[in-house]
């Protein structure tokens, strides 16, 4: 049997967005950028830990691993997306998930 642990995370600046002439948006019904300031808007730094623990069996013909994997263990709420909503005249954040457990099992021969 070989059993492992592996870490891995990942940090990175925010993705950058256009910020949204509020006023014109209103006036015309759909969603108007300052393409005068494009991309002048960062969100949040993306950060994210995943952990997966395996043990995995080697025999003549084949082999078996079974794994758990914890991915974003620290649960953070990285940001999808930041949209501007006309209808309601404000901005919507959409989160990217929350902590995900994995029960892997894999056969190979």
């Amino acid at each position: 049997k070989i059993y492992s642990l592996n870490i891995k995370s990942v940090y990175s600046g925010g993705l950058r967005s256009t910020p949204v002439d509020i006023e014109q948006s209103k006036i015309n019904g759909y969603t108007v950028y300052i393409d005068k300031e494009a991309f002048s808007i960062q969100n949040p730094a993306y950060f994210r830990t995943d952990i997966r623990v395996s043990m995995k069996w080697n025999r003549k013909h084949h082999a078996s691993t079974l794994s758990l994997d914890i991915q974003n263990v620290t649960n953070r709420n990285n940001i999808y997306t930041k949209i501007y909503d006309a209808l309601t005249n404000d901005y919507k954040v959409l989160y990217q998930t929350g902590l995900i457990p994995v029960l892997n099992y894999r056969f190979e021969f």
